[in-house]
């Protein structure tokens, strides 16, 4: 009786984290690239440091949908991911972590970077602050 008690186990837990992973990729923000050419093409740009293998980081890609919808008219944004090599280049180039934003000017000045630490609310603040955006 014990075996059947953990083979029921066994597959319950394997249900388990393939909930899990179908949840995660189901909750992935959708459109967000990686070209980070996009700098300094007229446009202001927002690039979010990412690590594709972190929980948090998808979590935060996730927050930042809201943010993007928003601004999307006056802002591009790239996603430079750490798991990448270009994206790894890129992050320790600016000394960016994950779950940072980088903002440049649409000419691609650095204009400061946004620990995403922070509610959705405060994020969209700074940004809105740094970009001396009007509040909508």
């Amino acid at each position: 009786m014990r075996l059947k008690g953990q083979f029921w186990s066994g597959w319950y837990t394997a249900l388990l984290l393939t909930a899990g992973v179908v949840f995660i990729i189901i909750e992935l923000p959708q459109g967000y690239s990686s070209d980070l050419s996009i700098i300094g093409q007229g446009k202001d740009a927002i690039v979010i440091v990412h690590d594709s293998k972190s929980f948090p980081s998808v979590e935060f890609l996730s927050r930042m949908n809201v943010i993007r919808d928003k601004h999307k008219q006056q802002a591009v944004f790239s996603v430079a991911d750490i798991k990448d090599k270009a994206g790894a280049e890129f992050a320790q180039k600016h000394s960016a972590k994950p779950l940072s934003l980088l903002l440049f000017t649409a000419d691609g000045t650095p204009l400061g970077s946004i620990s995403g630490n922070r509610s959705s609310d405060v994020i969209l603040d700074a940004i809105e602050g740094k970009f001396q955006w009007q509040h909508n």
